[in-house]
């Protein structure tokens, strides 16, 4: 079943033994917690893995306006949906090398009749999300909240370990990276990058 963001926030809210939300903008500690680490905590979560359910390769196409000094070509990453982490920029299936500024990138590897594509993370909608990876983000929305809230070390602990990536959130998460392979296929191997170098 597919949850709202304030129920998320509230199941992280819940575990650490405090009341759940109904908004954002409820007048009260809980809310104006969830409200500040709720999406930093989403996005630097999505950021770290290729979630298959928060990737997308799509075409750039090259800007009318002239590059950064040091550059021949310049691209627009697209607003929507909304880039977290770029991953790599492609021509031909091959990686090139690229400088990421703003929302521009930047290349000398590309050639005028080259088409380059974009493979990046965006923000997936909460009802995308397989269930170990909504629960990997409960677990590490407790884990802050406890920090932010209860001040209770041994829970946020408990949560995320001493190094901030252990506890039940980093179990969660090899359980939710591995639901997550499930789910895709194993990505082509190219034979000729191989076989090239043992003729």
């Amino acid at each position: 079943m597919a949850l709202t963001r304030e129920e998320v926030a509230s199941n992280g809210l819940v575990l650490i033994g405090v009341d759940p939300i109904s908004s954002f903008s409820d007048d009260n500690n809980e809310a104006n917690t969830a409200l500040l680490l709720y999406e930093t905590v989403v996005r630097a979560a999505l950021s770290v893995y290729p979630w298959s359910f928060a990737r997308t390769t799509i075409q750039i196409f090259e800007d009318a306006t002239a590059p950064l000094a040091g550059f021949s070509k310049s691209y627009t990453i697209p607003a929507q949906p909304e880039a977290i982490d770029l991953k790599r920029v492609l021509i031909a299936d091959e990686p090139i090398t690229y400088f990421r500024h703003g929302n521009k990138i930047m290349t000398n590897a590309a050639g005028d009749n080259d088409e380059l594509f974009l493979d990046y993370s965006f923000r997936a909608d909460e009802g995308d999300w397989n269930a170990a990876f909504r629960l990997w983000i409960e677990y590490r929305l407790a884990g802050h909240f406890a920090a932010a809230i209860t001040r209770n070390a041994e829970m946020v602990v408990l949560y995320l370990g001493k190094d901030g990536d252990a506890g039940l959130a980093g179990g969660m998460f090899m359980l939710a990276k591995a639901a997550d392979a499930k789910s895709q296929s194993a990505r082509k191997v190219k034979l000729n990058r191989l076989t090239s170098r043992h003729q």
